[in-house]
This record gives structure tokens, sequence and C-alpha cells, in this order.
């Protein structure tokens, strides 16, 4: 993970191939988790980008087989 020039966070997730993932992010580990983006996942690695990190409270990640 790093943090981009303009103040967006980066990550990466490597997946199960041919899935759909949804990243959510919440501010505690217990609950609160909100959608971020659904990625459809072929191979490699998938980037994931949060551009509303800059002025956001400290958070927390998680990445789900999408329904």
């Amino acid at each position: 993970p790093e943090w981009l020039a303009a103040g967006a966070f980066r990550m990466s997730l490597d997946a199960i191939p041919y899935q759909n993932y949804e990243v959510q992010v919440a501010t505690n580990l217990t609950a609160g988790w909100q959608p971020l983006v659904t990625l459809a996942y072929t191979n490699g690695v998938l980037p994931i980008i949060d551009h509303s990190a800059t002025n956001a409270s400290p958070r927390f990640y998680r990445a789900r087989l999408a329904p």
C-alpha cells in the first residue's frame, strides 16, 4: 500500500481469477462497512485506489466476493 501525490491511497489485491470482488471501507473493524468499489478480476493483481482517503478518518479495508 502507498499514498499517492493527490492524497489518494493505493493498494492491491491478489485474488482468485474470474471472480468479482467488493472492496469495503470502515472506520472500525466491527461495524459500519461500506462499499468502496466492485472489481472484476481476470488475472494478475487488482489495483485499488481510494480517492476519498485524503480527508477521511483513519480507515480499514477488506475485500469480499461480490454478491
